[in-house]
Order: structure tokens, then C-alpha cells, then sequence
């Protein structure tokens, strides 16, 4: 069901999916299909398959103003980012329109970006500390990858803002704090 007002605040989630992962995006935190919410002063540590995604859902559904604020991402145990934010097939789940991620923490040991967009309109990445301590491999500290767009076109991403963050990497491996990947980034 669709949600309106919802606020996600003050809670510590641990080992998330310990026993049963896979490397799939089922989040802590999952939130689609809902509109003004915020989520705020949550620690999500030690888990599994991420610690949250903002997307939409089958049929299209678009979420809408977000606020993803002072939460502490830590210590993930595998390598699928922190917080996603987006669909893996837009044109078909829908994407996240209006989402402010700022003034949060990211702590991480594994190769997986910190944070994952995939999709999404009016987003706004800004004041994070994020740090990494993997020194093997390739990492990123955000990771802008847009799928199904094309060369000039923003159907399904555009109007990105990333600013003011602080990304520490500790040295060794190839490590890329802002990274814009993928063929479709012409169409941004």
C-alpha cells in the first residue's frame, strides 16, 4: 500500500540477513510506493544485502520526497552498497523523485560503495562522511550508474546534485570516491 507522512527514526538495526544472505538489494530499511518521509538517527550495522533502498515498485510507482538524514551506516558484511537509491529497471519499477541524503555517516571494510545511485530525480547527496578502510580491490564512495538511459536522454535520472561530502580511502587498490559509470552517463 502506498504511504504518506511516514518517519523512520531513532532505531539501531544489527545483522541484518545474517544466515541468509545472498548478495541480493533486500535491504534493513526498504521504502517504495510512499511520499514525505523521512528517516532520521537510525544506526543499521553489521548486516547483510544492504542497509537501505529508496526506489519505486512494479508498475511505475514513483517514491517521492524523501529525507534520508543522521543515520549511521557501519560495517557491512558483503559487498552491496550501504544505501541504494533507485531500481535496477526504472522503466519498469519506477524511481525515487525528490530525495535529500545528508549529514549521515558511512563506516565500511568491504569493497561495496558506500552509497548506489541508479536512478532518480532531484537527488541531492551532500555533508556525508564516508569512510572506507578496504586496502585490496576497487572501491567507490559513491557510485553513479544510470540505467536505461541513453545518449540524451534523463527519463529516468537527472537534476543530481553531490556536494560537501567527506570521503577518506585508505590506500591500496583502486579506489574512485565519486564515480560516474556505465554507458548511460550521457544521458544526465
Amino acid at each position: 500500500a502506498k504511504g504518506q507522512g511516514i518517519v523512520i527514526q531513532g532505531n539501531t538495526i544489527r545483522d541484518h540477513r545474517t544466515g541468509v544472505a545472498d548478495g541480493s538489494f533486500l535491504s534493513a530499511i526498504m521504502c517504495a510506493r510512499s511520499g514525505d518521509v523521512t528517516i532520521n538517527a537510525n544506526v543499521i550495522a553489521d548486516g547483510y544485502d544492504s542497509a537501505m533502498t529508496i526506489g519505486g515498485v512494479a508498475g511505475g510507482t514513483q517514491a517521492r520526497n524523501y529525507s534520508v538524514t543522521g543515520n549511521a551506516f557501519c560495517t557491512p558484511k558483503d559487498n552491496v552498497p550501504m544505501l541504494i537509491i533507485g531500481q535496477q529497471d526504472p522503466s519498469v519499477d519506477g524511481f525515487p523523485d525528490g530525495v535529500l541524503v545528508a549529514a549521515n555517516t558511512f563506516y565500511t571494510a568491504t569493497n561495496g560503495p558506500a552509497i548506489s545511485l541508479l536512478s532518480g530525480k532531484k537527488v541531492r547527496i551532500s555533508n556525508n562522511l564516508l569512510t572506507s578502510t578496504i586496502t585490496s580491490g576497487t572501491t567507490s564512495g559513491i557510485r553513479i550508474d544510470p540505467l536505461d538511459e541513453t545518449a540524451g536522454t534523463a527519463t529516468y535520472t537527472d537534476d543530481l546534485v553531490v556536494e560537501g561530502n567527506s570521503i577518506y580511502m585508505a590506500t591500496g587498490g583502486t579506489k574512485l570516491p565519486i564515480n560516474i559509470t556505465g554507458a548511460e552517463e550521457t544521458g544526465i
